[in-house]
């Protein structure tokens, strides 16, 4: 069953409020930022640039192929939500 626009932001919400979800303050604004731009329709245009620009304030001279981490937050970000959901349930 798909879900709403609302019910999502309001998981999403839920899981950022949520003491039992453990990952550090930058992850919860990854998750935020990333679930944002999905909810506004711009999930096709998500690069890493804008994600390190953005969220993790590297410089506009930010360059994925030199420094990684967005994929090592992605990874940590992905352990987290499969750590909350593995404990308390989908």
């Amino acid at each position: 069953m798909p879900v709403s626009g609302a019910e999502a932001r309001n998981e999403l919400d839920r899981i950022l409020s949520d003491p039992g979800f453990q990952c550090a303050e930058r992850n919860k604004k990854f998750l935020r930022f990333v679930a944002e731009e999905f909810f506004a329709g711009r999930a096709d245009s998500l690069k890493a640039y804008t994600i390190a620009v953005d969220v993790f304030g590297r410089p506009q001279s930010f360059d994925a192929s030199i420094d990684p981490i967005v994929r090592i937050e992605a990874t940590r970000l992905r352990a987290a939500l499969i750590r909350y959901y593995e404990k308390n349930g989908s």
